[in-house]
């Protein structure tokens, strides 16, 4: 739901004017639909979390099970619980909350902000929540002081934050938000906090199943699990409380259960971040694995048990004894926790003389600062468009967030003819003819021997994510496989080449049909058959052989090949394949030497779309609709695409399209193009925006002092003509490198806002005005 709907609906279900005729019965019961505490808490969480900590938080609540009375702090009848010092009596303690709401409610309509502050009632927490609720949205929806308010005003720059009241921090944070919506502004300080948090790296002690039964899954995989599979999806769980309620709903169990389970559900799910130290155990006296975070949580549906994720590079596997360890499934034993617990953990196992080294691996990524809340922004959400006026530099921005993602802030000079980049960062540009055979995959003609024909080709979006994937697959292999993956290409390029190069013949052993190779092309081998006049040339994939190679098959004929692969029927291929796999085994040495390699680093892939708005989406994307949402990211967003039919067994896709998890994509989209309104409403929502402005284009781009004002200037007076806003303005990409500004005005400017003002009236005065603000820059420069 929109969060001002949200609000609106709160303030209708509560009017200020109402507040003094509310009952206990509707400020806490046990029906959660309509009671103000849930309001507060659950219903409106989308306006600021108060999530988690206990209900005295309200001052009184109703309770279903009696609390324990072993602290004189607290009271309760037969109904109701409440802090002691609030009354002796339920209806004594009520009126004191009501009365501290009441006045909380008007102070925040009246921002009297110090008042406010000398409330004690409720907890700090409430009592904010409660004046953002009533402030006509004069204050910023963060309640808890130290975990947000300290940790974002400190990144805008204020110095010694914590010494500052909530307000003084509240002020602060506000006076830079300018003219931005007030919840896109409080998006952007989410995204600031959450990256200070991810650069926090944190230790963890973690049980791979009862009695280490999945630490094999584990290092085969190069994951970190856990069950509680009735659950499903953690993704969307938003506290500690709220894991506790769906174990209890999931398994039926009293309210007592699941206290640690819930905390290392969370965990898992919520606080483990990418960087993070891993040290597997096996009960309680030995150390099995160390290893280093390398995803955020995903949920695997296709897994028979321990569906909750995340990808751990292991670094070191073994055993080290110790005395006892934590008890815990899950336990952060960070510096904070258990002081030197960890240091002693990693001086056993990487030794001190390597210790500083092996922690340099897992480092927090330092990238430029400029183009962090760009990359915060995508990183989160994976699908980001950048939207502005004309001239922002979206197209420039793009890349050179793509190029701090793809480097890890250490971007290269000349970037983009680097092969890494050019290999991990696609770039398409969308226009009206733009259509699903060029993203995604269609049939193209071709020319066999004169014959006219289709074939069905990869688009330039599932070509890219192919590449992706193969890198995700290739990172979960160890080295030992990899190795023999080299030696077993080697082998067979080096077949193939010599094959072609001596003319070698080769015979089927069934109806010794003479055969030989003719092309070699990336994932197929294409053999000629003489004798054969019906199909005269076939393809033979690769992948079948390298499995086979791989894995030392033992086949007798074509049949075995077809139960090997679990193929409903024999193929025709199935008969040379059989024919070629005796042969590379005959050419197989035991000793064959290969490359040494290294183990496949995990990238992140990066996919521009220019112009996104300027194509027809539905017909591009298509039923990628599904698949694109970030919320299905990997396997679990799996689509049959229009063409699935013809897919190939050595296709990565060949049981359905989907987008790997380390696909992100940007977009970017100019404000002023008419073409906007046919921005598909279903995309829109799978995407983030974020509006590049023209100031901020100054800077992105570094434009001078002098370009800056004149800019500057004209944009203010762009602003102020009858019906125009800043999505009219002109960006920086318009002044950079111009040396004659009178120039600038005459063959750039003035053209685009001559078509800006077509049709208006005054037309010609306007644009007087307008050049007339545009020349005041350069008289204020000459003063």
């Amino acid at each position: 739901m929109d969060r001002r709907a949200l609000h609106k609906q709160f303030l209708q279900q509560f009017p200020i004017e109402h507040l003094g005729d509310m009952t206990l019965e509707e400020y806490t019961n046990l029906d959660k639909d309509n009671s103000f505490c849930y309001w507060l808490e659950s219903k409106t969480h989308e306006l600021g979390s108060i999530w988690g900590g206990s209900a005295y938080k309200f001052g009184i609540f109703k309770y279903d099970k009696t609390p324990k009375q072993d602290n004189s702090k607290y009271s309760h009848d037969d109904n109701y619980s409440w802090s002691s010092r609030l009354g002796n009596t339920a209806t004594e303690a009520f009126d004191n909350v009501k009365d501290a709401i009441i006045k909380i409610a008007n102070y925040a309509n009246h921002a009297e902000w110090d008042k406010i502050d000398k409330i004690n009632e409720l907890w700090p927490v409430t009592i904010w929540k409660i004046a953002f609720l009533y402030s006509n949205e004069k204050l910023l929806p963060f309640y808890d002081k130290e975990g947000w308010l300290v940790p974002i005003a400190a990144h805008l720059g204020l110095s010694n934050a914590k010494q500052f009241s909530r307000i003084e921090l509240q002020n602060y944070i506000l006076e830079r938000k300018g003219d931005k919506d007030l919840y896109i502004y409080c998006d952007e300080l989410v995204d600031i906090v959450k990256k200070t948090q991810f650069n926090k790296k944190r230790y963890w002690l973690y049980a791979p199943g009862e009695n280490a039964s999945k630490w094999g899954r584990c290092q085969e995989q190069g994951v970190m699990c856990i069950g509680w599979n009735p659950m499903g999806d953690l993704s969307d769980i938003e506290s500690i409380e709220d894991a506790r309620i769906k174990l209890r709903e999931a398994y039926n169990m009293p309210e007592a259960s699941f206290t640690n389970d819930g905390r290392a559900i969370w965990e898992f799910a919520k606080e483990i971040q990418i960087g993070d130290i891993i040290f597997a155990k096996s009960g309680l006296t030995k150390i099995i694995g160390r290893g280093i975070v390398k995803s955020d949580y995903f949920y695997d549906p296709e897994q028979e048990d321990y569906r909750h994720i995340r990808r751990v590079e292991w670094t070191h596997v073994g055993e080290w004894p110790v005395e006892k360890l934590v008890l815990k499934t899950l336990t952060d034993i960070s510096e904070n926790k258990y002081p030197g617990y960890a240091k002693k953990l990693e001086e056993m196992i990487i030794g001190k003389e390597k210790q500083a080294t092996t922690m340099e691996l897992s480092k927090s990524i330092s990238y430029d600062t400029k183009y962090l809340p760009y990359i915060n922004l995508l990183l989160n959400n994976r699908n980001l468009i950048l939207n502005g006026a004309p001239g922002t530099g979206k197209t420039y921005l793009a890349k050179q967030v793509a190029a701090q993602i793809i480097y890890e802030g250490n971007v290269p000079e000349g970037f983009e003819e680097d092969t890494n980049f050019i290999e991990q960062c696609g770039f398409v540009q969308f226009h009206p003819s733009y259509d699903y055979t060029d993203f995604v995959e269609g049939l193209r003609p071709k020319n066999d021997n004169g014959n006219i024909g289709f074939e069905r080709k990869d688009g330039t979006f599932k070509e890219f994510c192919a590449k992706a994937l193969q890198n995700l697959l290739d990172s979960k292999k160890t080295v030992q496989t990899l190795q023999n993956e080299l030696s077993v290409r080697d082998l067979l390029e080096e077949f193939i080449e010599e094959s072609m190069d001596n003319g070698t013949k080769f015979e089927t052993s069934g109806t010794k049909n003479e055969f030989h190779i003719i092309d070699n092309k990336e994932k197929s081998i294409i053999v000629r058959i003489p004798a054969n006049e019906k199909t005269s040339e076939i393809s033979l994939p690769k992948s079948d052989l390298i499995t086979l190679l791989e894995n030392k098959v033992s086949i007798q004929g074509g049949g075995d090949i077809q139960n090997y692969f679990k193929r409903k029927y024999r193929t025709q291929p199935d008969s040379y394949i059989y024919v070629l796999y005796n042969a590379l085994i005959k050419k197989a040495a035991p000793t064959t030497k290969t490359k040494s390699v290294v183990p496949v680093p995990e990238k992140k892939f990066v996919f521009i779309i220019d112009e996104i708005n300027r194509g027809e989406i539905s017909k591009i994307f298509g039923e990628l609709f599904f698949s694109i949402d970030p919320g299905y990211r990997g396997v679990k967003g799996k689509v049959q695409t229009q063409y699935q039919n013809l897919i190939t067994e050595d296709d990565p896709f060949k049981d359905g399209f989907y987008i790997p998890k380390n696909v992100y994509i940007i977009g970017t989209m100019n404000d002023i193009d008419r073409s906007v309104e046919c921005m598909d409403f279903a995309m829109r929502r799978r995407f983030t925006f974020k509006e590049i402005t023209a100031e901020e284009s100054g800077i992105n781009m570094g434009l001078s002092s002098e370009a800056t004002k004149r800019m500057e200037s004209l944009n203010k007076a762009i602003s102020e003509v009858e019906g125009f806003n800043s999505s009219f303005h002109i960006g920086a990409a318009y002044y950079l490198g111009v040396t004659d500004y009178n120039e600038l005005w005459e063959l750039k400017l003035q053209g685009l806002l001559k078509e800006y003002l077509r049709g208006m009236p005054d037309a010609e005065e306007t644009l007087e005005t307008l050049k007339k603000a545009y020349e005041l820059s350069s008289q204020d420069d000459n003063n």
